[in-house]
């Protein structure tokens, strides 16, 4: 069933370009046009190195394909939105940045494509116009923790560390179940020196996120840092245990064993 492959080829996007590259080159031409066009547009940003010459061609027919299709119903911001991260793998800014435009132009509440563009500034090192956008983007969403989470990392380029750490925790604070919002709050903490405040924030998290390496590792790190090897040793433990194939880990685990013993 279409539908069915269609829903398949998403969890592609987890795996780097070579990997695609060898799964869906061969449906580059496949018989039903969303497949050919979802194909194409995960291979959006492969190159010679990845494809022949041959699929490089199917590729590019299948592309086509797919611009028609977002273009179809041109009063829908999703369609540009589409277009832009399109043209954005393709390393094509100035065509990302006017779909991503066009997108604000049709819904201009459309948060997404704000937080797609500011990307793309950042790529750009144009932060000044992304920092302008994402202040523009919060009139419309003052409680959307990805606006937040991604102005406070603009401020945070921009050496502005006060404004930084706020957008940051207000991320966290708002997307309570965004483990990753967690994990950056903690560190912008403990980067601007406060230890303990970021511990004590992590051990809540662990209670939402008794799993995440991130959270695991931070906290092990940081009590490394501040000399409780004991304490770093219990996270190092846990990290081998669910993660035994990591080398990381293991690398840490005996780090530790060597400094306790």
């Amino acid at each position: 069933e279409p539908l069915i492959r269609a829903g398949a080829m998403e969890s592609t996007l987890m795996f780097d370009m070579e990997q695609r590259a060898d799964l869906l080159g061969p449906l580059l031409q496949d018989s039903v046009r969303l497949i050919r066009s979802m194909a194409a547009r995960f291979l959006a940003g492969a190159g010679t190195d990845l494809l022949s010459k041959d699929e490089i061609e199917l590729r590019d027919r299948a592309l086509k394909e797919y611009i028609d299709s977002q273009l179809m119903n041109a009063d829908n911001p999703g369609g540009f939105l589409n277009l832009g991260i399109m043209y954005y793998e393709q390393g094509e800014y100035d065509k990302a940045e006017t779909s991503y435009r066009k997108a604000i132009d049709i819904e201009p509440a459309y948060m997404m494509a704000y937080l797609n563009l500011a990307d793309l500034y950042r790529v750009m090192e144009r932060d000044n116009e992304g920092e302008q956008l994402l202040r523009n983007a919060l009139k419309y969403y003052p409680d959307m923790a990805d606006v937040h989470h991604a102005l406070g990392l603009l401020m945070a380029r921009n050496d502005n560390p006060v404004e930084a750490i706020e957008h940051i925790r207000l991320s966290a604070e708002l997307a309570p179940d965004n483990a990753r919002f967690a994990y950056v709050y903690a560190v912008g903490l403990n980067s601007y020196g406060k230890s303990e405040e970021a511990l004590q924030f992590l051990q809540k998290s662990l209670e939402r996120f008794p799993y995440d390496r991130n959270i695991l590792y931070t906290i092990a790190t940081i009590n490394l840092d501040r000399g409780r090897l004991a304490e770093a040793k219990i996270y190092a433990d846990k990290l081998v245990e669910y993660f035994p194939y990591d080398q990381n880990y293991k690398q840490l685990q005996q780090h530790l064993l060597s400094i306790v013993e």
